[in-house]
């Protein structure tokens, strides 16, 4: 018989304790309260043979579930908490979202640059039309059509040379990135 790895079980000869207990008992000693006791002693017997192949079952259907189970540190606890935790996730969203404030402040200070080009292709028909100038050298003729482009192109450059509030809300949006970082740090502490 199997014990636990707790316990040593020993099987008593001595006549009195022998008679004291009955003849399906053993005498029991844990290590850790190191108190004896009592325990059946066929629970794994010969009788019990119904409770064999019951126990085999559950020791198999054991090892069957625990095979994909891995051992895994603290650390990679920790880990997977923060990666699926939806508290943390709404938080590092925010901070993501608020330190997009940083470069469209930024964006203010900086330089911009316009440039465009354009061109127009015209056609002019008179269809049916005579030419009825007495000084025109088609005189009489049909009225010839015309074609032309126009093409045009511009270049802006823009600097505003002191804009004291494009700073201050550069400023501002660094400072609101700091804060949301220390809220998202405080909360991924919480998880600890």
């Amino acid at each position: 018989m199997a014990s636990p790895i707790w316990s040593y079980q020993i099987k008593l000869k001595h006549k009195k304790l022998k008679s004291d207990l009955s003849q399906r008992q053993k005498l029991v000693f844990n290590r850790k309260s190191t108190k004896w006791s009592k325990t059946p002693s066929d629970s794994f017997g010969a009788k019990n043979s119904k409770l064999k192949p019951r126990l085999l079952f559950a020791f198999l259907f054991l090892v069957l579930v625990t095979t994909n189970i891995r051992a895994t540190d603290l650390a990679q606890v920790y880990s997977d908490a923060k990666a699926g935790d939806p508290v943390v996730g709404a938080s590092r969203a925010n901070f993501q979202a608020i330190r997009e404030n940083v470069p469209q402040a930024r964006s203010r200070i900086l330089p911009s640059i316009n440039a465009g080009a354009s061109t127009q292709k015209s056609e002019i028909d008179f269809p049916g039309a005579i030419d009825s100038n007495p000084f025109s050298p088609n005189f009489g003729n049909p009225i010839p059509g015309e074609n032309f482009n126009e093409n045009g192109w511009n270049a802006q450059l823009r600097q505003s040379i002191i804009d004291v509030s494009s700073w201050a809300s550069l400023r501002s949006s660094r400072s609101l990135v700091k804060a949301a970082e220390y809220e998202l740090r405080q909360i991924e502490q919480e998880l600890m």
